[in-house]
């Protein structure tokens, strides 16, 4: 995977806070609420938006739940801005899994015949540690 990613970075938004202080500063930061967590720049330069959700529970049944994360409007909002980008693909996912899947629609299969498997399942996995921090 990371022989197909530029660039990377986590956006540092959560801004929950009760202390009025701390979202004024914030607030005149310039950050808006509803920009993606995650920011990726492809080889290929395609810019990825990554909005993480907590996963979805899995039913008794098999079959998926809600999110206990709640997708706001302004979320959706960017998400659909984003896609309208051209070279920019967002999305909004719940869980790593889904993230990983995300990406990998985009990256296509992350061994390449200079990468063996192993080599794929290391890279794979220390991406996956960068986005669930």
């Amino acid at each position: 995977m990371y022989g197909r990613v530029l660039k990377y970075t986590a956006i540092p938004n959560s801004t929950f806070s009760t202390n009025w202080s701390e979202l004024n500063r914030i607030a005149a930061s310039g950050l808006n609420r509803g920009l993606p967590d995650l920011f990726i720049i492809l080889k290929d330069k395609t810019c990825v938006w990554i909005e993480m959700k907590r996963p979805r529970k899995v039913l008794k049944d098999g079959s998926l739940g809600g999110s206990p994360s709640n997708t706001r409007p302004d979320q959706i909002e960017w998400v659909v801005l984003l896609n309208q980008l051209p070279n920019t693909k967002a999305a909004i996912t719940y869980g790593y899994d889904e993230a990983i899947r995300f990406l990998t629609t985009l990256i296509g299969d992350v061994s390449t015949p200079e990468t063996t498997h192993e080599e794929a399942n290391k890279r794979i996995a220390d991406f996956s540690s960068f986005i669930q921090r």
